[in-house]
Formats: C-alpha cells, sequence, structure tokens
C-alpha cells in the first residue's frame, strides 16, 4: 500500500519528465544513484534558487561511463523543482530542425529550444555537422548564451569540437561561449556496459522438454 502511494506521487514527475524528454526508467534506478548525487554540485539547478544565467555544463569522458545516465538523472532533478526542461540526442535534435524548415515550424522549435530553462543535448558532436547543422548550433548557442542553462554529454574534447563543425568562423563563436564559463565534469572508468553482458556458464535452471502425449 505505501508502494502504491509512492507510485501515485511521481506520476506527476513522470509525465513531466516524459514531456522533457527524459527517460522515465531513471526514476527508479537506484544502482547509480551516486553519481547523480556527484553532478549535483555541477549541476545549473542544483540550488533551488539558481539562476537561469547558471554556467552550461559538460560531461566529458568515454563511452559508457555514465553520461547519458547524469544528463538524465540532472534533468530529474530540474523536474522535480519545476523547471523547464527538453532532453534530446544531439543527431536527432539537427535532423528535426532539418525537418522543420520544409514544413514552416523552424522558427517555433527553435523558440522552445531557445526559451527552456534547461536543454540537455546528449551525444554532441559525436559525428561531423555539416552547414545547416552548424548554423542550428550557433544559432542556439549565441541565443542561449547568459540566458538559460546547457548540458552536452560528449565523447570529445571541446578541443576537438572546431574540427567537427563545418563553419569556422561560426564553430569558433559558438564553441566560445560554450566554453567561456562551463563547468566541466570529466568522467573516467571502464565502459559500464560490460556488466551487462550475460556470464557463460551461469547458474541456469533448464527447462525440460515437453512430455510426448501417447497416442
Amino acid at each position: 500500500q505505501g508502494e502504491g502511494r509512492g507510485f501515485e506521487s511521481r506520476r506527476p514527475l513522470q509525465r513531466k519528465s516524459s514531456s522533457a524528454g527524459v527517460c522515465a526508467s531513471a526514476l527508479y534506478s537506484s544502482a547509480d544513484l551516486h553519481r547523480a548525487s556527484i553532478a549535483r554540485s555541477a549541476s545549473p539547478t542544483a540550488s533551488p534558487t539558481a539562476s537561469p544565467t547558471a554556467s552550461p555544463t559538460f560531461a566529458l569522458g568515454p563511452v559508457g561511463v555514465g553520461k547519458t545516465f547524469i544528463a538524465t538523472a540532472l534533468g530529474h532533478i530540474a523536474c522535480r523543482r519545476r523547471v523547464g526542461v527538453h532532453f534530446e540526442r544531439a543527431d536527432r535534435l539537427l535532423k528535426r530542425l532539418k525537418a522543420a524548415r520544409l514544413d514552416a515550424s523552424y522558427d517555433a522549435e527553435m523558440r522552445k529550444l531557445i526559451g527552456v530553462e534547461l536543454l540537455l543535448i546528449d551525444d554532441f558532436c559525436l559525428q561531423h555537422l555539416d552547414a545547416v547543422e552548424t548554423t542550428d548550433v550557433y544559432e542556439i548557442c549565441v541565443e542561449k548564451h547568459h540566458c538559460a542553462a546547457t548540458v552536452l554529454t560528449t565523447n570529445r574534447d571541446p578541443s576537438e569540437w572546431l574540427g567537427f563543425i563545418a563553419d569556422p568562423l561560426l564553430a569558433q563563436s559558438a564553441v566560445d561561449r560554450l566554453k567561456s564559463a562551463a563547468l566541466e565534469l570529466v568522467i573516467e572508468g571502464e565502459s559500464y556496459r560490460k556488466n551487462e553482458k550475460p556470464a557463460i556458464g551461469a547458474d541456469q535452471t533448464e527447462t525440460p522438454p515437453p512430455r510426448r502425449r501417447r497416442t
């Protein structure tokens, strides 16, 4: 009965997190919550009285160390504090903005991204950005600079970003705005996904073959 009340109390947060694009499963995950507590010190919404002009935050590190989990956890923390959040993978975000140009919804989509209080972009600069994508990144960076918080997760050091963005001038301007006052959370270690690999020879109960009916 107590568990039922706890689940009911989380439903508004689950709906808010879902609409923000934040994975709802992190609400119930406890194995790595200590990582989220470490990340709170770098969170642009760590304080209930946090300023909307908080610095950008970078979660840096190799694959599988929990960068996306930390960004998701920060999104949930922000949702709990009634902060507007949008979470999206970088490649999907940029593809969506390209498609928005075709149906005249580009300006509306950009206003949403620029106006949200906390924008979380996962896997930033994982792939090369073309000229259109570079323009979109530049617009978002310029408009959100000193106005709202942004969290980026990336496998690449910020010094490598310039080589992955098409227009050198726009790239330099965007990266300079991001790096100038950014908090960098560097995560090291082996991929946690190794622990998810099933072990060969683990205790498994064999299912007996079905008995054949006699005719």
